[in-house]
């Protein structure tokens, strides 16, 4: 029999409305709590799908970012190797040593150079090489338990393994013949002609012991100055490979990090199928015994030519969190309609409904905590990425102390090259030696200013370049460089000039060193590509006579660039074509450097140019007007006439620790009539200045034993502790720094340390006679 509704309500002792209350409470509330725990469920889901695909990504990217770091530290090794004239084995341990692979390279097992023997003189001499230093008793060896290739490329017949360190795990890799195994030639043989660094299909390192899989990574070199953009013409230039092996598990490990293999399965295969065959890597040791996994991911990357698989699947143990966060919330909202419904049953129990609601709250609390957690591992993990950034920030610091160093030692012999260059000059030459001196000097001129070049794109690119905020004068800034061109100009029969359109500010607020930069930039192009007609720099104020903008626009009559490779003009070693490069030269980062130079002085740059009409660069830079006026004295340098005095000018100190400057500097100041004494570094040069006063000293910065700067303060104490010897005048003693660095923190450092001024290597006679007119009293 069926029961009325009034039946039930009688039975809970409810009246019948009531029920209705309660029921369409019951009905709405699970109805939403349902919603809520479906809805959340789905989000937090998707959400850990986005993150888990996330992972996979950057883990992915962390083993192709590995694999151009070790590209990028062979091809500084080809570099180096092509660079040098002979690299002894003892050359390379060093060279290797100074680059710490084993802390910064994790994964790599050493880096070498094989070479193609194309003679038999050369196996005979690689032979007493390695028999010379008693490495191992046959230099010469093929690989082993394998077939050779049955056809050989005649180039590469016999490519042998001559440089590999470290050397104490890779000594039987030493003499090694890579050409004796096909997988090892056909990757050699594809980056040669390619031009690209290659990786080799699955092999075993023969100085592996436990015969795992690996790979050799070959990054080609080739003979400076051969074309190099075909396959036959790459074949015929081809000198050697940069060259790494691998233990491919010892290249993979590390990406994913410390992870639990229950929490994340990842495995590499080295094809682009998944096989047992073809695993190389797998963060699992039992494959066979797996948990269910939520999500699967399949990636494929292209590696040095060769695909690598990598598979990743979620762990039974993987810490998503998600469904726990919808559960506790779909709970909560039942328990919620629930405590609703139990209020509408009975208005007499609202203390038992308090506590329910009370214990509602402590569930709600727990959801809290959950979610701090959540933020803590965010916060963890936002921890981790400013320790990221800063290794990041040192490594680019440690770049820029290498590139100091660097300009320091290459300026060093290149002021020997360039001053006993003029000293040849004007000495009594032939006509044809004469010739030949010039070419010296020009050419040594040129590698300077593509040091230069490269030395000012490196410290913009590391965020280093300083601009100085000095009062100069626009129009001397601009006539001195189209002036610095005339004989240039005068040679190819073009004409060279400056026009000022308008009002133009005497003195203006900047750094006049990087607008002399730019513009010199611009006329050298111009003038460059212009066989006739002429290079005009237009010269414009646009403002007031408080603040403006200079309007520099350098016009050609040159061959012009067509409409669509405008755009690609500042690209960084781009031109306009390859035809260009071939016909005119250059390395493509003169206008890089200007745009960059102009943007860091808050200026745009851009050009016009129809093809075969000429192009007009024009440089827009803002600047305020200054009130200051500069006077500086108009002073004649003219060197002195040694020949006229019979006793030397003044007593000079010059301290340098190269031998070449050395000479050098005594020649030119000795040329100039002075009596010139030396000292090999800082702690001589203050021995010497105890026993004879030197009106003035030129010091090196950068010495052994004890350098400039501490040399100059030691000197500067005591001067003021009157410890000194003092001439008639009792003069302070002029300290006049060489650098091969003039950057601002240079200047601040010679200044610092009590240098009264510098001058920049490489120099020449006139720089010591401007310095010596200023600070010496002639009379």
């Amino acid at each position: 029999m069926l029961r009325k509704e009034s039946d039930y309500a009688h039975y809970w002792g409810l009246p019948s409305k009531q029920l209705k209350i309660v029921g369409l409470i019951l009905l709405i509330g699970w109805a939403t709590s349902a919603w809520i725990y479906s809805y959340m469920r789905d989000h937090s889901l998707e959400l850990d799908k986005i993150n888990f695909n996330e992972r996979v990504t950057n883990s992915n990217s962390a083993l192709t970012a590995r694999y151009n770091s070790y590209v990028d530290l062979l091809r500084g090794a080809a570099s180096y190797y092509v660079s040098s004239t002979r690299v002894t084995r003892e050359d390379w341990r060093t060279y290797v040593d100074f680059l710490k692979i084993r802390q910064i390279y994790p994964g790599i097992n050493g880096i070498g150079f094989c070479l193609p023997f194309t003679s038999i003189e050369q196996h005979q001499q690689f032979q007493h090489e390695i028999e010379s230093e008693s490495l191992q008793s046959q230099p010469v060896v093929n690989v082993p338990n394998v077939t050779a290739p049955e056809n050989h490329d005649p180039l590469l017949k016999h490519l042998i393994i001559t440089h590999i360190e470290p050397l104490d795990i890779n000594l039987s890799a030493l003499g090694l013949q890579l050409s004796s195994e096909t997988g090892r030639l056909h990757a050699a043989l594809s980056a040669r002609d390619s031009g690209e660094p290659k990786i080799t299909t699955r092999i075993i390192l023969i100085q592996d012991g436990e015969a795992r899989p690996g790979f050799l990574l070959y990054v080609p070199a080739y003979k400076p100055g051969h074309p190099i953009t075909t396959p036959e013409q790459r074949k015929q230039a081809h000198l050697s490979f940069a060259y790494a092996p691998f233990i491919t598990e010892l290249f993979v490990a590390g990406v994913l990090g410390d992870v639990n293999p229950e929490q994340i399965n990842f495995s590499v295969y080295d094809s682009d199928s998944i096989s047992l065959d073809s695993l190389v890597y797998s963060n699992i040791t039992n494959r066979e015994a797996k948990s269910p996994f939520d999500f699967d991911q399949v990636r494929t990357l292209d590696i040095g030519g060769q695909i690598f698989t990598t598979t990743w699947q979620r762990g039974s143990e993987y810490k998503g969190g998600s469904l726990y966060t919808a559960n506790v919330a779909g709970v909560l909202s039942a328990l919620f309609t629930c405590l609703l419904a139990f209020a509408a049953y009975n208005y007499e129990s609202l203390i038992r409904s308090k506590k329910i609601i009370e214990s509602t709250t402590e569930a709600l609390t727990a959801t809290n905590q959950l979610l701090k957690s959540e933020i803590d591992v965010r916060k963890t993990a936002e921890a981790e990425a400013s320790r990221s950034e800063l290794a990041a920030k040192s490594a680019n610091e440690a770049k820029s102390d290498f590139l100091a160093i660097m300009s320091h030692e290459i300026r060093t012999p290149m002021n020997s090259v360039i001053g006993f260059a003029q000293l040849l000059s004007s000495s009594k030459l032939t006509s044809e030696q004469h010739l030949w001196a010039s070419y010296i000097q020009s050419s040594s001129g040129a590698l300077l200013s593509l040091m230069n070049d490269i030395l000012d794109f490196s410290k913009i690119e590391a965020g280093k370049m300083e601009l100085e905020n000095i009062p100069f004068s626009l129009q001397e800034v601009i006539e001195y460089v189209t002036g610095s061109f005339s004989i240039q100009a005068v040679e190819k029969g073009i004409i060279v000039d400056t026009k000022v359109e308008g009002y133009l500010p005497e003195y203006v607020l900047g750094d006049p060193s990087r607008l002399k930069q730019i513009v010199i930039n611009l006329v050298s192009n111009a003038l460059k590509f212009t066989d006739k007609g002429s290079v005009t720099t237009h010269l414009e104020w646009i403002g007031s006579k408080e603040a403006g903008t200079v309007r520099i626009r350098v016009a050609d009559t040159g061959i012009g660039i067509a409409p669509d490779k405008v755009d690609d003009l500042f690209e960084q070693f781009t031109q306009a074509d390859l035809s260009t490069t071939r016909v005119y030269g250059g390395t493509g980062l003169g206008l890089s450097i200007c745009q960059r130079l102009t943007a860091l002085m808050n200026g745009t740059i851009h050009a016009t140019s129809p093809t075969s009409q000429g192009t007009t660069m024009v440089v827009e830079i803002p600047f305020s007007v200054s009130k200051e006026v500069i006077n500086t004295p108009i002073q004649e340098v003219t060197p002195t006439d040694a020949n006229k005095t019979t006793e030397p000018l003044a007593k000079i100190l010059l301290v340098d620790d190269n031998d070449l400057n050395q000479q050098l500097g005594l020649t030119l100041l000795g040329q100039l009539g002075y009596a010139v004494t030396l000292a090999n570094d800082g702690a001589e040069a203050i021995k010497l200045t105890k026993q004879t006063y030197y009106p003035i000293i030129f010091m090196d910065c950068r010495m052994p034993i004890m350098d400039g700067f501490d040399a100059t303060l030691e000197i500067r104490k005591l001067e003021a502790a009157d410890l000194l010897p003092r001439g008639a005048h009792k003069k302070r003693i002029a300290i006049i720094a060489l650098t091969a660095n003039v950057s601002s923190e240079d200047k601040e450092a010679c200044s610092r340390a009590g240098m009264d001024d510098y001058i920049s290597k490489p120099y020449q006679a006139l720089d010591f006679q401007k310095v010596l007119n200023t600070y010496l009293d002639q009379s």
